[in-house]
Order: structure tokens, then C-alpha cells, then sequence
């Protein structure tokens, strides 16, 4: 009877939870959802065994070791993803509409989420970011200084493909490191506790290069959060794909036994009022993969993310000839 982000997690698996937050776990490296007919894989992780075997956003896990998905639960069906390391799980995967379930064996392993990379090209500086981490906006925040001293010449791109979002409080402060002031986020719930205002404060330090945010499907949660506030003040240009649409917020409630429930209590909403939940975030410029940059599993790099190839990346070089053509803001609309 609830939604698909609503669960209950066991004392065992709290530990399991917690390093996750803190950056570090033992998996097959995806965020998932429940559906009738199986996983649908939210966003596969950076340097996850998922995302090297070529899982993307949106595709179905609909077969576990050879079982029916359907005929689990959520629990059951992450119990089964779950493993000692270097343990293998074969997964049975639908992408789309496609009469083809492909058989994938992974591999389960440590998934060292770092969370922000940094790239110069083309004059412009791209920053990679992977999640939202406890780390991730002073992470930020360094990275922002290093892009001052070198002055960028065209301006800076925040890659947010494939994010599944993470720490809102991160996300909010991130954010922050741009706008001056005026609204980042606000919650909404049935139980006005649950209501919350998200702003920003001018530190002095904001940058004011022309600013890109490029976004996929596979943009989730926080880092819709943190693009609809870019978007909606006005301080960057969002472009890519449709964002995925994961705008609720789960609060923790603790029991006796060491687990916790986690429930869905509010939605978000960007600073104009447009909630994020199941619409997600609509890009300024529409700039989709080709289907050369959807490969398929076999063909996928078999290494962590090491840097952009803009040969293969056209989605990041259209969004630099963006950059370059002088239509990303340097600075927020007016504060509401």
C-alpha cells in the first residue's frame, strides 16, 4: 500500500544503508524501483559493475538468478542483489519495448562513490557529479576555487547525467555555491511538519561564469533538486533529457529493533512551484543520446569513469558548443 520509495529496513541491513550515504558499499552498483513486472533501474552508479556491463536508466530487472521479480518483494528482490564481494548475480534485463530479455552476469563489488570530478575542454571546465555525498558540496565548493584561479574562458558545465541524487542537505548547499539568495527548494506533506523552505545565502563568493546544467533520465531526486533550482533562477541553462521524476521526501522513523522505516511525507517543489515527483525537470534545450551512445551491454567501457571522449559523447559536445554560443546566464533572476 505504499509508494515505491517507502520501505522498511532491517537492524542487518542498517550498517548496509549507512555506507552507502557515506560513499562506500558492497553491490551491483544501481538505485532501483519496484514495479508490477520487476526492478526498474532508476540510475545505475558511477563505477558500479551495472553500469559497466552497460544497465542504463529505465531499464527492467525482471529476472534474479532465473526468478520471476514480479513474484517477489522489494525486500526479497534487493536481498538478492545483495552478496559478499566478488560474488556473481545473473540478471535477466528488458530495455524499453523490446522482446529480448538480455541474460547479465555481474559481478558484486566495492563501489567507491566519489563524487565530483573535474575536466577541462574546449576553454570550459566540466564538473562531474556523480551523487550527493556528506562531502559532496565542500568537494564542490574546492573544485569552484580551482576553477577560479584558472579563470574558465567559455564558462562551466555541471554533468549531472545519471546522478541518482542522494543528501538533500547536500543538493540545497551545493546549489547554494551559485545563488545569492531567494528560494533553492520547498517541501510540501499532509502534516504541515512536514513543510519546509529551502534558501539561499549570499557568502561572497559566487562565481559568475556563463553556467550549463546537462541532465538524462537518469538524473534523480537530488539532482533534480538542485537543476530546477538552476533552472527556475534563472542562474543556468538545463539541457539534455527529461529528468527522472523521483520528488518525494522519505523521512527516518527509528525502531526498537535497530531498523527503521523509511516514509514518503512530502513532495518537492522548484522555487516557481513546479513539482519535481513524476513530471521531472524539462531541459531548456532538448539534447538526447544518439543511439550509437546508447550501446548496448557488451560494448560498454570495463572501467570506472576516467574522463570524457568527446568523439563518443555527443550530448557533452553539443552542451559545449551551447556554452560557447554565449546563451548560458552569469548570473540568478531577481529573488522572489
Amino acid at each position: 500500500g505504499l509508494d515505491p520509495f517507502s520501505r522498511y529496513v532491517a537492524s542487518k541491513d542498517a550498517e548496509d544503508e549507512e555506507s552507502y550515504i557515506e560513499g562506500s558499499y558492497i553491490g551491483i552498483g544501481v538505485e532501483v524501483a519496484m514495479r508490477e513486472e520487476g526492478l526498474e533501474v532508476v540510475t545505475p552508479i558511477e563505477g558500479g559493475s551495472a553500469k559497466l556491463a552497460g544497465i542504463a536508466s529505465g531499464d527492467l530487472i525482471e529476472e534474479i538468478n532465473g526468478d520471476q521479480v514480479a513474484e517477489m518483494g522489494y525486500d526479497e528482490a534487493i536481498e538478492r542483489l545483495k552478496g559478499p564481494e566478488d560474488t556473481k548475480v545473473t540478471l535477466g534485463v528488458r530495455r524499453g519495448q523490446s522482446q529480448e530479455l538480455k541474460i547479465v552476469t555481474l559481478t558484486r563489488r566495492r563501489v567507491e562513490m566519489k563524487s565530483v570530478y573535474l575536466q577541462e575542454a574546449q576553454g570550459a571546465f566540466i564538473i562531474r557529479l556523480t551523487s550527493f555525498q556528506r562531502s559532496t558540496a565542500e568537494e564542490l565548493r574546492s573544485m569552484l576555487a580551482k576553477i577560479s584561479a584558472s579563470r574558465p574562458k567559455s564558462g562551466v558545465i555541471i554533468d549531472l547525467r545519471d546522478n541518482p541524487g542522494g543528501l538533500i542537505d547536500q543538493a540545497v548547499k551545493a546549489a547554494d555555491l551559485f545563488l545569492k539568495k531567494g528560494k533553492i527548494v520547498y517541501t510540501k506533506g499532509r502534516d504541515e511538519r512536514e513543510n519546509a523552505l529551502y534558501l539561499a545565502r549570499d557568502d561572497k563568493s559566487e562565481p559568475s561564469w556563463p553556467l550549463l546544467a546537462l541532465v538524462n533520465r537518469g538524473s534523480a531526486s537530488a539532482a533534480e533538486l538542485f537543476s530546477g533550482a538552476l533552472k527556475d533562477r534563472g542562474r543556468a541553462l538545463v539541457a539534455g533529457e527529461r529528468t527522472f521524476g523521483k520528488g518525494s521526501v522519505q523521512s527516518i522513523i527509528d525502531l526498537s529493533d535497530g531498523g527503521f522505516l523509511r516514509i514518503t511525507t512530502a513532495l518537492y517543489y522548484t522555487p516557481s512551484g513546479v513539482s519535481i515527483h513524476k513530471n521531472g525537470i524539462a531541459p531548456d534545450v532538448e539534447l538526447k543520446a544518439s543511439p550509437a551512445e546508447l550501446k548496448d551491454f557488451a560494448e560498454r567501457s570495463e572501467s570506472a569513469f576516467t574522463g570524457y571522449d568527446l568523439e563518443k559523447d555527443g550530448q557533452l559536445k553539443a552542451a559545449l558548443a551551447l556554452l560557447a554560443s554565449g546563451k548560458c546566464p552569469k548570473s540568478e533572476k531577481e529573488a522572489e
